[in-house]
């Protein structure tokens, strides 16, 4: 019964979330524009707010190039790093990015997939070699996929993804928060 209330309050939150914040913003001729969801930009600033950090330093290439490229070229030897917030730190030096997603890769903000060199415990989530970087641009709240991927995993569902928010860098380049995703594969 415990499980059915909290699936009911985290369907209704979603509900509500999608309708509000889709729409959020009108212009001055009340015409309904999508809300800003560039969460990326440059002009947000970097903060310390308790969250694991990724830094990502690209091999020979930007992020602006990727993003205006196809989501299925693999850009390979990129250095990552990835500090939790108790300080540990796990390091790849040939890692392997590419873009993810159909309607998400329109997007302002991209997902992407990462491929480390060798499986990696990330966050506690187990070892894996394929992580997915979810960018929850359609999203302003950022907590849907979060919150139905926990909601999945007290149900107990199988091949539920574990996940955990991380803020990205991108070259020193603050590129906002991400939710960091097991990627679900036959293995």
């Amino acid at each position: 019964m415990k499980r059915i209330i909290v699936f009911l309050i985290i369907t209704i939150f979603i509900i509500l979330n999608s309708i509000t914040c889709v729409y959020a913003v009108k212009d001055i001729d009340n015409n309904i524009e999508p809300a800003n969801t560039n969460l990326g930009s440059p002009m947000l600033e970097e903060t310390d707010n308790g969250l694991p950090v990724m830094n990502i330093d690209l091999n020979n290439i930007t992020l602006e190039q990727i993003n205006s490229g196809s989501k299925e070229t693999k850009y390979t030897g990129n250095h990552m790093e990835l500090i939790n917030v108790n300080g540990s730190s796990i390091v790849d030096e040939n890692l392997e990015i590419k873009g993810r997603g159909n309607y998400t890769w329109k997007l302002p903000k991209k997902c992407y997939q990462i491929k480390l060199s060798s499986k990696q415990n990330l966050l506690g989530m187990g070892k894996a070699k394929k992580w997915i970087l979810l960018a929850n641009c359609a999203d302003c709240s950022l907590m849907r996929n979060k919150l139905v991927f926990d909601l999945a995993n007290e149900l107990a569902l199988e091949y539920t993804s574990n996940s955990a928010w991380i803020d990205l860098y991108d070259d020193g380049n603050y590129e906002g928060n991400y939710l960091l995703c097991e990627k679900v594969e036959i293995d």
